[in-house]
């Protein structure tokens, strides 16, 4: 017990200043590729509620990143100052460890599988909406809005005011014009539809849907499920959405399994080792999209986390036997 204790005091420091840089970093890549992404400009009240739609989004990423950074770092001042070797001079093994660090593993994997079927899904799809929602275009400049040229002589906290419009088929203005996540609505709208002018009270003009990658990424476990048996009822195969739900619990298991392996390959000199495996993790992830999920969603989900398992399993035994 007091060996964890004394493991978590030099552990915290390093971990609470990882964890916040790549909070703020991760915060700040997300919301600017967001806003990279986005046809037009978001308002900074849009900016404001993206961030901090953004926050837990970043923390399910980079909790476990931080843990394994924090962790590491710890075990690394541990081993120069030498107190290692004198805890193992008094008897204590390797082993000793497993509690504290099964502890900590099993918090990030209960933090990543929160994360993972819970937070990241809702707050994407919340800030797609919200991205949509908060588009301020520039008055006077030409924007493309999915299928819909647009260019608003005004722009208010209400929407837009004066507007031209053009998409396939027609081309005209409208008096005012409003943005959400489905569509842009119009009021006052008239339209030159070949050589027909058309005068409508309201009109909504639907937007570009987003990529299936995207869509999958923000969609909850239920509809994640709905989808794959929609998908089997149609004759289509599901492989590659039942892998992206599956991955959901493992991924974050993976990422449990790595802390286990920090113990052993820091004290024995051994960091780049961690680096290595967590790399190999994700290449086999990756390679599952390409490569597995049309054959088995089962294997290319939980492959990547059971090569993981067994590589930390090997390398606590290695421990022991040294």
């Amino acid at each position: 017990m007091l060996l964890t204790r004394h493991l978590l005091s030099r552990m915290l420091p390093p971990l609470g200043a990882s964890l916040i840089l790549t909070l703020a970093l991760g915060a700040l890549g997300l919301v600017a590729a967001q806003v990279l992404a986005a046809p037009a400009r978001p308002s900074l009240q849009g900016l404001v509620q993206l961030a901090a739609l953004a926050a837990p989004v970043i923390a399910g990423l980079a909790g476990p990143f931080a843990a394994l950074v924090g962790l590491a770092a710890g075990l690394s001042i541990w081993r120069r100052e030498g107190a290692w070797e004198t805890l193992q001079a008094a008897g204590v093994r390797g082993r000793s460890l497993l509690g504290g660090l099964g502890g900590l593993a099993l918090l990030v994997g209960l933090l990543g599988l929160a994360s993972a079927h819970r937070l990241e899904p809702a707050c994407r799809a919340q800030a797609r909406e919200l991205l949509t929602a908060s588009l301020r275009p520039v008055p006077g400049r030409l924007v493309q809005l999915g299928p819909v040229t647009l260019r608003a002589e005004r722009v208010t906290q209400q929407g837009y005011e004066r507007l031209f419009i053009a998409t396939e088929g027609l081309v005209g203005t409208a008096e005012r014009g409003q943005l959400d996540a489905s569509g842009l609505r119009l009021s006052g709208a008239r339209l030159l539809v070949g050589d027909t002018l058309v005068e409508l009270e309201e009109l909504e003009l639907p937007l570009e849907l987003p990529g299936a990658r995207v869509e999958l990424v923000e969609r909850s476990d239920a509809s994640l499920a709905d989808l794959v048996q929609r998908m089997e009822q149609r004759g289509a195969n599901p492989g590659y959405e039942r892998a992206v739900l599956l991955k959901r619990t493992a991924v974050p298991l993976a990422m449990g399994l790595l802390v286990l392996a920090v113990g052993p390959l820091v004290l024995r000199g051994r960091a780049w080792m961690l680096a290595g495996l967590a790399l190999g993790h994700w290449g086999l992830v990756r390679a599952g999209d390409k490569l597995l999920a049309l054959h088995s969603a089962e294997l290319a989900a939980w492959l990547p986390t059971l090569v993981v398992g067994a590589l930390v399993a090997w390398i606590w035994l290695r421990w022991r036997e040294a």
